[in-house]
């Protein structure tokens, strides 16, 4: 992880940084789950591939992936370097002028036809020589900031993700009622700015937080879903399932599974089997 809290421009509209490496001399192979963002991925060094119905497909040089109904099934080349950003749900829709619907459901989109000229390459030239992650923010801070519109900004869409995010509603005619809203302009809100529905924003992040919590429920399962506001144990293990491709009772107790969200070693392929 890259730790950007200190900047307040890119702490204001980007969830995560994190540098993805693989310095062995042979090719790595991980699965990945969706956390509710829109990344944009920047590979320096090597090669990424990606599974697409039992093929593997060339990742983009400069990528945007995201909000996957399934796993990502991942392949890094020996010697590589990625660093990838990833965005409040709200805040990549300031950054691009194509509605966000385009880049979820797991597509992924070769960033470099969405932005002029080289201006990828001079990002990615600026943190190659990068000596340090204050230097990386910088690079990325400034490249963003340039990119920045605000005027694609809708603060109702800005406060129903943020409830979403922390768990404090999740369900889609609470948060429509709240914002004095209809649930149609809500979704069509959603649409336009984020990508997904409400009602699937809220399934993504509320698996994505239940999988923080595993040192303090995972001998507890039933307990851990109506934390997290399930209707019951089956409502809770359907969802789960939903996104992750296995069960919650298969992931918590593998210790190589639920360990640390953000270390890509713990979703090497053979962990992830019921």
């Amino acid at each position: 992880m890259v730790h950007h809290t200190e900047n307040a421009f890119l702490s204001e509209q980007v969830d995560l940084v994190y540098r993805l490496q693989n310095t062995q001399n042979t090719p790595q192979y991980y699965k990945t789950v969706t956390n509710g963002i829109i990344g944009l991925g920047i590979i320096l060094k090597g090669s990424a591939f990606i599974d697409v119905d039992g093929q593997w497909e060339l990742i983009p040089r400069f990528s945007i992936f995201g909000m996957g109904e399934k796993p990502y099934h991942i392949k890094l080349s020996a010697d590589y370097e990625e660093i990838s950003i990833g965005f409040k749900p709200y805040a990549f829709n300031f950054f691009v002028n194509t509605q966000q619907r385009y880049f979820t459901k797991g597509r992924i989109t070769d960033a470099s036809l969405l932005y002029p000229g080289h201006t990828l390459e001079e990002l990615a030239e600026a943190v190659s020589k990068s000596k340090n992650d204050p230097d990386i923010l910088s690079a990325l801070d400034g490249f963003f900031q340039k990119q920045f519109n605000s005027d694609r900004s809708d603060h109702r869409v800005r406060a129903a993700t943020q409830w979403i995010y922390d768990n404090d509603i999740i369900r889609v005619q609470d948060i429509a009622q709240k914002l004095d809203i209809s649930s149609v302009t809500l979704r069509n809100l959603f649409d336009e700015h984020v990508g997904v529905t409400p009602k699937e924003l809220i399934k993504i992040t509320r698996t994505h937080n239940v999988l923080k919590q595993c040192a303090f429920f995972k001998e507890n399962l039933t307990e851990l879903g109506y934390e997290f506001g399930y209707f019951d144990q089956s409502h809770f293990i359907k969802e789960f399932k939903s996104v992750m491709g296995i069960t919650p009772k298969a992931y918590f107790r593998n210790e190589q599974l639920a360990f640390d969200f953000y270390n890509y070693g713990r979703w090497l392929t053979d962990n992830f089997t019921e």
